[in-house]
């Protein structure tokens, strides 16, 4: 236990507080002649005084030591690296422009700074300004940097104006440094999808989703890469997904209608190509399935209109002229068929089976057409069997 005590200062002729122990104190009370007490206290509060003086001097000794060291590390952080923090915290601030400024400092310090040229990179293209984050990446990419993001993002930049064979080669890059990330499976994708690459499509985009990528946009080009590629049941379930997400886009409706009718689902297939036509009317492909799905289900007359419908829209458009024939012949109309078939030849003169079913029908309106001419052209073609049915009907 300790108690405070005084002694006089000389020069001051004030009291300076230390402290003494306290059998000290009790000592002291203890003596009963004065000038030994007197003497003793004196000889107690100078020895008690010292050791404070040596102890406030040893404290105030590794005061300034600690200082001197806290401030010899501030001195030590270098110039580029003390902006280089700031870009950082005005970055994480959305203070985008206080952050590039500051990045430009570092770079002015230390023209091979890869660390800013990243940085300052990062926040030109959250700025859209994609010019400038192209060339901060295209920098760091001479220099070979190993940051897998500075590819993935200079594969963005060429995919946004639409130079999809150039993205690629960065993604792949960025997959090779980091094969984690789901979304450089989902950019690769993207680009081989837009160059109508879709088998690769199909496979950067499943793998993207097997990483638990979850996205509409995704969903749905998957879906319209597996429909390019004749996976219709993968097609109907990925457009089913992307509807989950986002029900208002109303082409995944149309797209999975298509991949119904292949199916064979065709009053499933109607119902999505209907639910599209309240929103566009103009687009023959969407009437061609949803005639062809009327057809399917024996709705002739329906079949026809919409057929009509996407001749009105695109003459000539793919084989509707063709499939409308068959539709005619299916009623009885065997004159309109021909006629159908006929404009079907005039748009692929080299359509052997063309011919084949111009002769079927001129051979049903038993009225002297010379159908044998049609099978005699089918057959030079070598269609099989207008060979056969010449044989039995045209000697």
């Amino acid at each position: 236990m300790m108690n405070l005590i005084y002694r006089l200062n000389q020069n001051t002729k004030g009291l300076i507080p230390v402290f003494a122990p306290l059998r000290l104190c009790e000592q002291l009370n203890s003596h009963k002649d004065t000038k030994t007490l007197h003497k003793v206290r004196q000889n107690v509060l100078y020895v008690s005084a010292s050791r404070y003086a040596r102890v406030l001097l040893i404290v105030l000794m590794v005061f300034f030591s600690l200082t001197a060291k806290t401030q010899n590390k501030t001195i030590n952080i270098s110039p580029k690296v003390n902006f280089l923090s700031k870009g950082i915290e005005y970055y994480s601030h959305d203070s985008l422009d206080k952050a590039i400024q500051m990045f430009d400092f570092a770079i002015k310090i230390d023209s091979a700074y890869a660390e800013a040229y990243y940085r300052r990179g990062n926040a030109y293209f959250d700025k859209k300004d994609f010019n400038k984050a192209g060339h901060d990446y295209q920098w760091l990419i001479m220099h070979r940097t190993k940051i897998a993001d500075v590819y993935e993002k200079a594969g963005q930049i060429d995919t946004l104006i639409h130079k999809y064979s150039q993205a690629i080669p960065f993604f792949t890059e960025a997959i090779a440094l980091d094969s984690t990330q789901s979304s450089y499976f989902a950019a690769r994708g993207i680009s081989w999808f837009n160059l109508e690459q879709y088998g690769k499509a199909d496979t950067d985009l499943q793998r993207a989703v097997d990483m638990n990528f979850v996205s509409a946009d995704i969903y749905s080009r998957l879906g319209y890469a597996m429909l390019r590629t004749d996976d219709n049941k993968g097609a109907v379930f990925y457009f089913s997904k992307a509807i989950e997400m986002n029900p208002n886009n109303y082409e995944d409706y149309a797209n999975r209608g298509d991949a119904l009718v292949a199916l064979h689902q065709l009053d499933a297939a109607k119902s999505d190509l209907y639910f599209y036509l309240k929103y566009d009317k103009s687009d023959c492909s969407v009437w061609y399935n949803l005639a062809r799905a009327q057809y399917g289900l024996n709705e002739y007359d329906s079949a026809i209109l919409s057929y009509k419908m996407v001749l009105k829209i695109r003459p000539g458009f793919g084989d509707t002229y063709f499939r409308m024939g068959l539709t005619y012949a299916d009623k009885n109309e065997f004159q309109n068929a021909v006629d159908a078939f006929t404009n079907a030849i005039a748009q692929e003169p080299q359509g052997a089976y063309l011919y084949y079913n111009r002769a079927l029908a001129r051979a049903r309106l038993h009225d002297g057409s010379d159908y044998c001419a049609d099978l005699q052209k089918a057959k030079e073609m070598g269609f099989e069997q207008a060979a056969r049915m010449m044989e039995k009907v045209c000697r």
